[in-house]
């Protein structure tokens, strides 16, 4: 008796554009190339969205993308790039970079903008160091070297007053 073979099934991309993805991503619209696509007006052009449409999204965050819209929402609240004193977020290289991250676009329209790292971010970082060096940290000794430290100190700092009138 023969055992029949079994076939990988295959995966139906079968998404269609969705008008709830409008909601979450106001840049997007229908394109003109069918309701297998959409399209960004953003970067001006029609990706697919047979897998769902929300890759080709995460992949048009890019420096330049992100500071335009950072741009657009301040002016869209009255406010300008030359009015910001600082700029923070996460140490991305797509936030910080150099050359293309969202600051240099954002320097471009303000020399004088200063970047912040993130605050939660380097806290985080210092926590998660200071956690691993206190592990290794003798309290009782150092209470113990702080006191001889400070018995000669004083010990020194009053001989040298009594000499000093």
């Amino acid at each position: 008796m023969e055992i029949p073979e079994k076939k990988k099934p295959t995966k139906r991309w079968d998404n269609v554009f969705k008008a709830k993805w409008t909601v979450d991503h106001p840049f997007i619209k229908v394109s003109r190339r069918g309701e297998k696509h959409a399209f960004c007006e953003l970067c001006r052009s029609d990706f697919s969205i047979c897998h769902g449409g929300q890759m080709p999204v995460v992949n048009e965050a890019t420096g330049k993308n992100i500071a335009s819209a950072l741009k657009a929402s301040l002016k869209q609240g009255g406010l300008d790039v030359e009015q910001c004193v600082a700029f923070s977020s996460d140490n991305a290289s797509v936030m910080t970079g150099q050359h293309r991250g969202v600051m240099s676009y954002l320097r471009k329209g303000n020399k004088d903008i200063h970047l912040v790292g993130g605050p939660c971010h380097l806290s985080a970082l210092a926590a998660k160091t200071g956690g691993k060096a206190l592990q290794s940290f003798d309290v009782e000794d150092f209470i113990i070297d702080l006191y001889y430290h400070l018995d000669k100190r004083w010990a020194k700092l009053l001989l040298n007053t009594s000499y000093t009138i």
